[in-house]
C-alpha cells in the first residue's frame, strides 16, 4: 500500500548487509556434502536443544541427513499432519499431500534413528488447531503475511509450542528453507531469492508473539553464505554443461515440478524419493486444504477464512487498478477466484557470465 501510494515497488531487503559482503563468483572447494555438515554441526555446537520441522521431503531430509551422517542428534522430529485426510498410497494428487507422512518421513525417520538411537518423533495433528484458530472470525490482512489456512500464525488463539521445547535463545526450531533459485539473464547468471518461501512459515509472526527460541533455516541463513554459493554454481555449472536443459530456465520466479526435480538431484545428491505428491500450489488457496476451503459454506470457520481471502483478493485489486503495479499481481494458480500479489525478489546476486 504504501509503495504504490509512493509510485515506486517494494524492494525486499533479505539479508543484503551480510550477503553482499561475498564474492558469490567464487565456488567454494569444499563439496555440498561438507559444506552440508559444516552447518548441521555448527547449529549442534550452538544450540542446546534442536528441533526440526520435518515433511520428509528433500529439503528436510537433507537436513536431517546432514546431521546424522555425523552422528549429531536432533533432539526433536515434529511432523505436521491432518490425520483426516491422509488418503491411499495410490494418490499422487497435491489433495492427498498429508499422506507424505505415512509413507514417506516415518520411514525415512527409522532410518536415520538406526544411525542416531535417541531422536524423538512427534506427530502434530493440526486439524482441530486450524479449525479453532479461523473460529475466532476474519482476519485483519494485515496482521499477517500469508493467508493459506494452515499457515495463518495463532494470534494467541491456539498453543503454538504443544510439545513443549525449551522457550529459550538457546533453542533451535529449523526449516528446510530452500532451494537455490539461478537465473540465466543476458549479462549472466544470477541467484535470487523470493519472498513466498519465507513468508509461508509465518516466522516473523512467530517472532513478533514474543518466543524465545530461534526459527532457523538451514540453507537461506547468514550463517552459511558459502553453502549457498556452492549450491548456486552446481546448479548454473550443470546448466552450463547441458544446453539442452536450458528450457527450464526460460519463466523466473517459481518454477514447473520438472525443474524442481532436477535441482534437488543436483544439490542432494543422496536423496531418493520414496512417495511424494504433485507439490500444491497457491498462495491464499491450495489443493491441500480442499479438506478445509470447501466448507466455506456452511463451516463458519472456513467461511472465515474465505472472508479474509476474499478481503484480501478485493484489496490487492483495488489497490494496483489504474496504476503501472498491475503486472506485480494475478490470480491464485489454486482458485482463479482470488487475485494475489506476486512473489517478490531479492537482490540479485552475480555468480557468473553466461
Amino acid at each position: 500500500m504504501d509503495a504504490v501510494s509512493h509510485n515506486h515497488w517494494v524492494h525486499w531487503n533479505f539479508n543484503e548487509d551480510i550477503f553482499g559482503k561475498y564474492d558469490w563468483t567464487q565456488e567454494p572447494t569444499a563439496s555440498l556434502q561438507q559444506l552440508y555438515e559444516v552447518r548441521a554441526r555448527s547449529i549442534r555446537e550452538k544450540y542446546s536443544f534442536v528441533a526440526l520441522e520435518f515433511s520428509g521431503g528433500s529439503d528436510s531430509w537433507n537436513v536431517l541427513n546432514s546431521f546424522c551422517r555425523q552422528g549429531l542428534k536432533v533432539d526433536l522430529i515434529i511432523h505436521r499432519v491432518i490425520e483426516s485426510c491422509v488418503g491411499e498410497k495410490s494418490d499422487f494428487s497435491p489433495t492427498n499431500y498429508w499422506a507424505e507422512g505415512k509413507f514417506q518421513a516415518w520411514g525415512g525417520f527409522q532410518q536415520f534413528q538406526q544411525l542416531v538411537p535417541g531422536m524423538k518423533w512427534a506427530t502434530w495433528d493440526i486439524e482441530k488447531v486450524i479449525t479453532d484458530n479461523w473460529k475466532q472470525g476474519p482476519r485483519d490482512i494485515l496482521s499477517n503475511n500469508i493467508i493459506l489456512p494452515t499457515f495463518v500464525p495463532s494470534d494467541g488463539y491456539f498453543d503454538i509450542n504443544p510439545f513443549k521445547l525449551p522457550n529459550l535463545p538457546s533453542t533451535a526450531y529449523i526449516f528446510g528453507i530452500d532451494k537455490p533459485i539461478v537465473e540465466l539473464c543476458d549479462d549472466g547468471w544470477y541467484l535470487v531469492f523470493y519472498d513466498d518461501q519465507v513468508l509461508h512459515k509465518g516466522v516473523y509472526e512467530r517472532a513478533m508473539s514474543g518466543i524465545a527460541w530461534h526459527d532457523l533455516f538451514f540453507y537461506w541463513d547468514p550463517d552459511c553464505v558459502p553453502l549457498l554459493i556452492k549450491q548456486a554454481h552446481t546448479v548454473m555449472n550443470f546448466f552450463k554443461k547441458h544446453p539442452d536443459h536450458k528450457n527450464l530456465l526460460k519463466s523466473r520466479g517459481n518454477r514447473n515440478q520438472q525443474h524442481k526435480n532436477l535441482i534437488k538431484s543436483l544439490i542432494y545428491p543422496d536423496y531418493r524419493d520414496i512417495w511424494q505428491v504433485r507439490k500444491p500450489v497457491g498462495t491464499v488457496s491450495s489443493d491441500r486444504d480442499v479438506w478445509f476451503q470447501s466448507q466455506y459454506k456452511q463451516n463458519q470457520a472456513a467461511k472465515n477464512w474465505y472472508q479474509t481471502a476474499k478481503n484480501y483478493s478485493d484489496s490487492v485489486s483495488a489497490l494496483v487498478h489504474a496504476t503501472p503495479f498491475e503486472k506485480y499481481t494475478h490470480p491464485d494458480p489454486s482458485d482463479s477466484q482470488f487475485t494475489v500479489l506476486s512473489s517478490c525478489p531479492s537482490r540479485e546476486y552475480y555468480l557468473g557470465p553466461p
